[in-house]
């Protein structure tokens, strides 16, 4: 490798690792939702349907990512990463700025609207770090993309230790919103454009071959024989994604994730007025939250993967996964973990709806549902490849990854309902009865979710 092929793969993975650290940026609302109440006298329902449009915003667009990475390449979506980040929070800081208190409907719509594009802007963005990864190792993929997912998770507490360095109030601890998300635009913009000139080298077709392929010859048999014939359309049959569908299982795991996914991303987008509920005077406990939140959530994926590898390695050919020195003799299931993470998160809810009636109790529930979250979104595409195959496991995870479509949205208007009714004449809800219900929901809905990840572990337990 020459010295100018070296600079540029050292650019490049510079512009991957500066993509991930940036992608976070919608899951620092919680540091803006206080501010946006007290200040335009939003409802937290409104806060609420804006926190929600970020979220939903990654999920229905991310197969048309893929493809637009699998044809034109990562760097694509990194310039329509840069437009989209730049123009939402850039309109977003603008419409604050000209805003005064009691803001009209149109300007609420209009603010949830520029959420959704930064929404859309982060499944951009997560893709072109993502498939450049996978693509510029793609004998280290596993690792490649645990270490990109793992500084993506932690770019939440990265942003918010700027904003709360550079962008807060002394006097009252609050975030500047304008002023934050002004930085974002720009700095966000900036760094997606630079990091499509970096991708630029990434290939679009980075996959290498299968065993299959590379061992035709001139004297291989054209045709099989009738019983491989056979085979092959069985397992046609069972790799078709109504037959995945259809397996009860499936919705197993997709229950799962509706409940823990859904109500992790609720108190992700919610977090800072459940703190400010209990906050007696100031906002600067928002921040903290986040910060643990998002630290938590990087350790987990850090630990996750390597330790899903070494106890339970999946069964594949040379051909699909590299064989890391680290992967052991299989000792438990891939599905323990998705019985752990959940039983984890339903501990949190359980703690909050009984254990807590001050903000420093908090900890644990950013702590838990940080870990939680993290961990299953790391174990769940091995633990769909090792259920359903590898052979389509990115369509497979692509169906299971589109139930916090369903969930996020249940529960974040389940909190914001709740605690609009426990309001009053506040301006944000203040005490513990404006999350206590919420929250006792969650833990029996989390209970339902452990039992079924038990019978899932049991079903599946001699098979991955």
């Amino acid at each position: 490798m020459g010295l100018t092929t070296k600079l540029e793969l050292v650019f490049t993975c510079a512009c991957i690792g500066a993509n991930a650290m940036c992608a976070g940026a919608i899951f620092c609302f919680p540091l803006l939702a206080a501010p946006l109440g007290v200040n335009l006298h939003l409802t937290q329902a409104q806060l609420s349907t804006i926190a929600l449009a970020g979220m939903m915003g990654q999920y229905p667009f991310g197969p048309i990512w893929g493809m637009i990475a699998d044809r034109a390449g990562p760097w694509v979506c990194s310039i329509c990463a840069s437009v989209l980040f730049a123009l939402s929070f850039g309109l977003f800081s603008h419409t604050i700025s000209i805003s005064s208190a009691d803001i009209t409907y149109n300007t609420y719509l209009l603010l949830v609207f520029y959420f959704f594009l930064a929404g859309l802007g982060t499944v951009a963005s997560y893709f072109s770090f993502m498939f450049s990864a996978f693509k510029v190792f793609p004998r280290n993929s596993g690792l490649a993309t645990g270490v990109v997912t793992a500084v993506f998770g932690f770019s939440p507490f990265f942003l918010s230790v700027v904003a709360t360095k550079y962008f807060t109030d002394v006097e009252t601890g609050a975030i500047n919103v304008a002023g934050f998300t002004k930085f974002l635009a720009t700095r966000l913009g900036l760094v997606y454009a630079i990091g499509a000139i970096g991708l630029r080298a990434v290939p679009k077709d980075g996959e290498p071959q299968t065993e299959d392929t590379e061992g035709a010859t001139e004297t291989s048999p054209l045709l099989a024989d009738n019983a491989l014939e056979q085979r092959q359309k069985r397992e046609a049959a069972r790799d078709s994604a109504s037959a995945v569908l259809c397996d009860r299982q499936f919705w197993m795991l997709t229950f799962i994730v509706i409940v823990c996914i859904g109500s992790a991303e609720m108190v992700i987008s919610n977090v800072g007025t459940i703190v400010v509920s209990l906050s007696t005077s100031t906002l600067v406990s928002a921040p903290a939250q986040v910060r643990l939140l998002s630290a938590s959530n990087t350790i987990s994926r850090l630990i996750t993967g390597p330790l899903a590898d070494y106890l339970s390695p999946m069964s594949m050919s040379s051909s699909e996964a590299v064989v890391l020195p680290l992967a052991g003799a299989r000792t438990m299931s891939r599905a323990v973990f998705v019985c752990l993470f959940t039983i984890i998160m339903t501990i949190s809810y359980l703690w909050m709806s009984f254990g807590v009636r001050t903000e420093h109790g908090i900890w644990a529930l950013s702590l838990g549902v940080g870990a939680s979250y993290g961990g299953l979104w790391t174990i769940l595409p091995s633990l769909v490849a090792s259920f359903w195959g590898t052979r389509h496991a990115g369509r497979n995870f692509g169906i299971l990854s589109n139930a916090p479509f369903l969930g996020t949205p249940l529960f974040t208007y389940l909190y914001a309902a709740i605690s609009d009714r426990s309001r009053g004449e506040e301006t944000i809800c203040q005490g513990a009865g404006c999350w206590l219900t919420t929250f006792r929901i969650c833990a029996g809905a989390g209970c339902v979710a452990v039992v079924t990840s038990i019978v899932l572990w049991r079903e599946r337990r001699a098979k991955v």
